[in-house]
């Protein structure tokens, strides 16, 4: 049972932490065994010393019947069986004062390690995560990827990766007080086999199962109820506008009473081990004292049995429910290793920190043949598309929903990689080697416009450092984005935080920020996806200017559109239809027949 026990959990997770951990991490784990079985030894001297010492302290006539005490005694120079004793005690506390400060020492560096490992597995899965394509995030809830970014690593560093650690240091001093005791009396061993052993087993085939239950519905709660908050938060109008707070409330305290529930059941169960295992070794001591009581001929074999055994189960009991946890946390924790696994595998392509191949771009942008279908659709969103534009060209693009125009527009930004065909610049094909430098010229304004909670400086010097941004620059952007003027009137300029998600400013104005920041990277491609859909007219107009403004740069622009007064600055107008362009038009002729239509 206890090999199926080790064969089943410890053996298989110590495997599959050695799949997940990197190579660094492998040569600091063996300096953490070493450490482990140093600890082990300090603790079976820390124990081996007190029984002598204690035996000296009570029966001071043995310092001058054993042969090596005597030596010491008159090597030192003693002369005084009392200060002798003194003397022992002094040593005593000193390696029990050593012992347990490099205890903590060992636990400190243990510590260090399990944790370094959980940063290192974050930053990877951070990694990881922003290497997939866009269809991967639109497969997956953000607050489950938040999840296995920031708390899954320090679960496994915390809960498998240290448990496993602490198992494999307990199995060891266990083993080594076993091994010195039976030298002593090798019937104290047999004892505590027979009655230690079976309450270990048990205890843990009692545990294991709830333990895993509740540490899943610990998971699972905890991301429900991020999940609930985050959305409450962001929908703060609508839930207001349908008076549902006492609705969305309700769900939150059920959740919160359940995670409750889990919680307290999670730790009184963590509790049981260690009471079972004391039940079962004070029983132990009682059954020995009854028998000595019964049958007195065997009176003084127990009484020297007894002490040898409390002293061994004082140390070995704590043992063994630091293992009882250990392999709880273990088994309760196995859920966390699938998803990790998931997450570093190499599914997403390129690196976001590799250097790309070189890139230049001074004449055109071609797709040739170019095809899409998303893994859900049943038909091809981009259908055999031949489309070159000159650089400095304007380009508009229209299209009843699902024709195809976002979707072109996420291959053209690399979000989406064609399944046929290929996207071609100055006819060198962008490809997971170029594809960095590509996006690096690309300036994108959306409907829905990113913005951090922070300054203006934050938001349009992009990743670029306060102290780093160029005030010459800053301040061309701000007028071809036509946001000089906003900022002057603001009573700290560009250090005026704008609040989450641009909260502080209007519509128009997000949109302005992010043309603005598209402008201080020096994009040299610039596409607007329904950048003004979502705005009044007045507010179009604006940022229509800022467009035709930046029209004179010779910048390449993609315009997305529903509303055609946006394209008028464009030189043509593509129509798409069923993942293909059906015809082109000039701004003109489209208004015309618009009119005509009339």
């Amino acid at each position: 049972m206890k090999k199926m026990l080790f064969k089943n959990i410890v053996f298989s997770t110590i495997r599959e932490i050695n799949l997940i951990l990197f190579k660094q991490h492998k040569k600091k784990l063996l300096l953490m065994l070493f450490l482990i079985l140093l600890g082990s030894v300090l603790d079976v001297i820390g124990l081996a010393v007190i029984l002598p010492v204690a035996n000296l302290i009570f029966n001071p006539e043995n310092i001058h019947k054993s042969h090596y005490i005597q030596s010491i005694y008159k090597t030192l120079g003693f002369t005084s069986d009392t200060n002798f004793l003194y003397f022992l005690l002094a040593c005593l506390g000193l390696i029990f004062l050593l012992k347990n400060a490099a205890a903590v020492v060992i636990s400190y560096l243990q510590t260090k390690f399990s944790y370094g490992v959980a940063t290192d597995l974050s930053q990877k899965l951070f990694k990881n995560i922003l290497n997939r394509d866009l269809q991967y995030f639109n497969d997956h809830n953000s607050t489950n990827l938040v999840r296995n970014i920031q708390i899954y690593p320090f679960h496994f560093s915390t809960y498998l990766l240290l448990p496993t650690l602490i198992l494999l240091s307990e199995v060891i001093v266990v083993l080594i007080i076993l091994i010195a005791i039976s030298l002593f009396n090798i019937t104290v061993i047999g004892l505590m086999v027979v009655t230690l052993l079976p309450s270990f087993i048990l205890t843990y085939k009692l545990i294991r199962n709830r333990t895993q239950f509740y540490e899943m519905e610990r998971n699972r709660l905890n991301t429900e109820l991020t999940r609930q908050a985050y959305q409450t938060i962001h929908g703060y109008i609508d839930v207001k506008l349908f008076n549902k707070e006492m609705y969305f409330m309700t769900l939150f305290g059920k959740n919160q009473q359940n995670i409750k529930r889990v919680y307290i059941n999670a730790f009184t169960l963590n509790l049981v081990p260690s009471k079972i295992i004391e039940i079962t070794a004070i029983s132990a001591i009682i059954i020995m004292f009854g028998y000595s009581l019964f049958s007195p001929e065997i009176n003084a074999n127990i009484t020297t049995m007894i002490p040898l055994f409390i002293a061994a189960a004082y140390r070995v009991m704590p043992s063994m429910n630091r293992m009882l946890i250990a392999l709880g946390s273990i088994k309760g924790y196995q859920y966390v290793i699938g998803v990790i696994k998931d997450s570093l595998s190499p599914k997403g392509k390129g690196s976001a920190y590799e250097i790309d191949e070189p890139l230049d771009y001074t004449e055109s942008i071609e797709f040739r043949n170019l095809s899409y279908k998303y893994p859900s659709g049943n038909k091809l969103s981009v259908d055999s598309l031949n489309l070159k534009i000159s650089k400095g060209q304007k380009i508009g693009i229209i299209g009843k929903s699902g024709s195809g125009k976002t979707t072109l527009i996420n291959i053209l930004l690399r979000f989406l990689k064609e399944q046929q065909g290929g996207l071609y610049v100055d006819g060198k094909k962008i490809t997971q080697s170029n594809e960095n430098n590509w996006r690096q010229i690309i300036g994108y304004v959306k409907q829905n416009v990113f913005i951090i909670d922070g300054n203006f400086y934050d938001n349009i010097a992009f990743g670029v450092p306060k102290q780093d941004v160029d005030h010459k620059k800053m301040d061309n952007v701000l007028k071809l984005s036509q946001l000089y003027d906003v900022v002057q009137r603001l009573p700290q300029g560009l250090n005026t935080n704008i609040g989450e998600n641009g909260a502080k400013l209007s519509g128009g104005q997000r949109q302005r920020i992010a043309i603005a920041r598209a402008l201080y990277k020096d994009a040299q491609i610039l596409i607007f996806d329904e950048a003004t859909s979502a705005l009044d007219s007045e507010t179009e107009k604006e940022i229509t200017e800022s467009i035709e403004a930046i029209s004179n740069e010779h910048k390449t622009m993609f315009i997305i559109a529903h509303r055609i007064t946006t394209l008028k600055n464009c030189d043509v107008i593509y129509e798409m239809e069923d993942g293909k362009l059906k015809n082109s038009y000039s701004y003109d002729e489209i208004v015309k027949s618009i009119l005509e239509a009339n």
